[in-house]
């Protein structure tokens, strides 16, 4: 989606990045967030790490005072996380290299954390130094912002969260990544906001999504006005097998939703223990 707007809309990977990082800013800021005493940004080398300079960046413009630390790994980083590096280089902010033998730094208390070490599409479970590095974000206690995804989970399956950040608040773009919908996730995602970026609006027309999300713009769509003066044969009869005793509320509330769901006529199996 990122490439189809950057080629149809057009506008330059950086420029779009730099959107990203606005919408997550703007965000914090409409929370109050942004009246943080500190902040600590962790970055990777690829465009979620640049996504975190720029954040940084962003953030020192309205002088909130910033950290970043960049975990090392011998490599330069992406062309767009070079070219926010230089851009951060130009400004008073402190930068952090996190070098493969030095100790990982102390976290005080007062400081939020914003977690932009990877992104989506990673497709192994993190180890080593950067497992390290996660391993003592979440043991901080302190509140983490992840951006896009916590680093360290799948975009699209489950995974055990104690390999991935655990965010107490995920700022994704433009739609839920299947992995933001899975409830044994839920201890790595947070709370989660979904921030509009401006992605091209006819990418998704353009593909066959694996998975729909039922929101009211769906639902909607497939609703169906009836005849006031239709027979409830017309449509269709729903049975349901349901209820144990202690459990007849388990019964009612499917039988609401069958109704409300559009069954013309229900009929419930109960036991009959359960009606007393």
């Amino acid at each position: 989606w990122d490439q189809y707007t950057i080629v149809n809309e057009p506008v330059s990977s950086i420029d779009l990045m730099e959107r990203a990082a606005q919408r997550c800013v703007d965000w914090m800021e409409s929370q109050k967030i942004i009246q943080q005493e500190q902040f600590y940004i962790f970055c990777g080398k690829g465009n979620n790490g640049g996504d975190g300079l720029a954040i940084a960046r962003l953030l020192h413009h309205k002088n909130r005072p910033v950290d970043v630390f960049i975990l090392e790994f011998g490599h330069s980083g992406t062309p767009d996380f070079q070219q926010n590096l230089q851009l951060l280089h130009n400004l008073p902010v402190n930068i952090h290299y996190l070098q493969p033998d030095i100790p990982l730094p102390v976290i005080p208390e007062s400081v939020l954390l914003i977690d932009a070490l990877l992104g989506t599409g990673i497709n192994r479970a993190v180890e080593g130094r950067l497992g390290e590095l996660i391993q003592h974000l979440n043991l901080s206690g302190n509140p983490i912002i992840s951006i896009d995804l916590p680093s360290g989970l799948f975009t699209d399956q489950s995974c055990d969260p104690g390999n991935a950040i655990q965010a107490t608040i995920t700022l994704s773009f433009q739609c839920y990544k299947p992995a933001l919908l899975l409830a044994e996730n839920a201890k790595a995602f947070g709370i989660v906001h979904i921030l509009d970026i401006g992605l091209d609006p006819h990418f998704i027309n353009s593909i066959q999504p694996k998975y729909d999300l039922v929101d009211q713009a769906l639902a909607s769509n497939i609703l169906v006005m009836r005849n006031p003066y239709s027979h409830k044969g017309t449509y269709g009869h729903a049975l349901l097998f349901a209820g144990a005793t202690g459990k007849m509320g388990a019964a009612v509330l499917a039988a609401k939703a069958l109704l409300r769901s559009g069954a013309g006529l229900l009929s419930c199996m109960v036991p009959r223990q359960g009606l007393t």
